[in-house]
């Protein structure tokens, strides 16, 4: 099997995956038997957030023939962490069941979010 073929086949699994932890983490944990509280569902969803960014780092750079070819695959796909990530995280803060430290996740993810998304365009790695 080529790298190329296992990229695909990883991208995937780890979005399909992704999608189930992000939007319904109750079915899919359900599926192992588990019974999840309010806080584990933001948990499920902060994994799906990583899952999707690895799916669209491992679907990008499945075919980068060279260090600058992969890190457009690094860079979207740790935007892709931070955008959801946040999404996930400003969720949780407005409806879920932490204290109002739980605000800082959505500035720490919004600050990444800027940081790959600006590195992204610019296309400099060094």
């Amino acid at each position: 099997m080529k790298i190329r073929t296992f990229g695909m086949i990883a991208a995937i699994v780890a979005f399909l995956f992704a999608m189930g932890f992000l939007l319904i983490p109750d079915t899919v944990m359900g599926f192992y038997g588990i019974d999840l509280n309010e806080s584990e569902r933001f948990v499920c969803r902060y994994f799906g957030s990583a899952l999707l960014g690895l799916s669209v780092t491992w679907w990008v750079s499945r075919k980068a023939r060279d260090l600058n070819e992969a890190m457009i695959g690094v860079m979207l796909g740790a935007a892709s962490v931070s955008i959801t990530g946040f999404l996930v995280a400003l969720w949780d803060a407005l409806y879920g069941p932490a204290n109002d430290l739980v605000w800082i996740n959505p500035v720490i993810y919004i600050l990444l979010s800027i940081g790959f998304v600006y590195f992204y365009f610019r296309k400099k790695w060094d």
